[in-house]
């Protein structure tokens, strides 16, 4: 049996990936691969809870790999940023890693399980906490080309595996408000505000078409990335790939959130116009939302 080991705290960003999605794989000198890319972890005050992930080489050489926790944050624009420093609200003294450096084998085929450990303390208050598991390749150079030669250099790629505990009974509590049209990578897109009034995370889903006054069917996509407690956000509904929209068109479908969906069926003059007022209330879903 594993004894757990308090983690330590050391290091510098350079590289990392994913609040959200598939499993997770970085470059520029991180030759490896993790999955999954998130735990969504329910617990109780005094529970012991003990997980699992794989950590892949996709080297053609054995690699080591440093293991430390880090706080996150994730701003209403969308930008991630870690810190090795112990955030005022941070849990992470509630989790113990299996070690903090590791070997891996150079097969695909034969990821190396590392394990951890979170204890939550008795008197833990009803909240959501969040943390990541932050993977270091130790054996990484960058090689670059120069005027006068080459050079070798140490560069520590990472990635980043999120990690959301709820502890008790919290839970996301999303208002959909206005469909209005932002700039979104240069393009003019539909975008939902959302804020969460909750007490845990929460995403959204959707099932829409925008239909153009040629009629014109383009399926859109909604962003899937997560909506922090207290935040307000702009999601933007993308096209599917290889379309466009052109303006005026309507948008009909739903937008699912938690159990709960909105119906959509409105018209988009110009830009500036928004959509539907703000509605505070859901009916029951008609559809799953997908697994994310």
């Amino acid at each position: 049996m594993w004894r757990p080991r308090r983690n330590g705290l050391a290091g510098l960003l350079i590289l990392c990936a994913a609040v959200c999605g598939t499993p997770v794989y970085a470059d520029r000198g991180f030759s490896g691969g993790v999955t999954p890319s998130r735990f969504e972890i329910s617990s109780q005050p005094g529970d012991v809870l003990r997980r699992a992930l794989k950590i892949y080489n996709l080297s053609s050489r054995p690699q080591r790999y440093q293991v430390k926790t880090v706080d996150w944050q994730y701003s209403e624009g969308g930008q991630i940023s870690f810190q090795d420093a112990l955030a005022p609200d941070s849990c992470r003294q509630w989790v113990a890693l299996e070690r903090h450096t590791i070997s891996v084998v150079p097969d695909p085929q034969q990821p190396r399980n590392f394990r951890f450990e979170v204890a939550v303390p008795a008197a833990a208050p009803a909240q959501e906490c969040r943390l990541a598991l932050m993977i270091e390749g130790l054996d990484s150079s960058f090689d670059a080309s120069f005027a006068d030669g080459a050079i070798t250099m140490p560069i520590a790629g990472r990635i980043a595996v999120i990690i959301y505990l709820r502890v008790g009974d919290v839970t996301p509590e999303l208002e959909i408000g206005d469909l209005v049209v932002h700039e979104h990578a240069g393009q003019l897109l539909p975008s939902v505000e959302v804020r969460n009034l909750g007490a845990a995370h929460g995403r959204l889903d959707a099932d829409l078409v925008a239909e153009t006054a040629a009629g014109k069917a383009v399926r859109l996509a909604i962003a899937t990335s997560p909506i922090l407690p207290g935040q307000t956000r702009q999601l933007a509904l993308t096209p599917e790939a290889g379309q466009t929209l052109s303006y005026p068109l309507t948008i009909k479908g739903r937008i699912y959130s938690d159990g709960k969906s909105i119906a959509v069926e409105q018209d988009l003059k110009s830009a500036d116009r928004s959509l539907f007022a703000r509605q505070r209330s859901a009916a029951p879903a008609v559809a799953a939302a997908a697994d994310r």
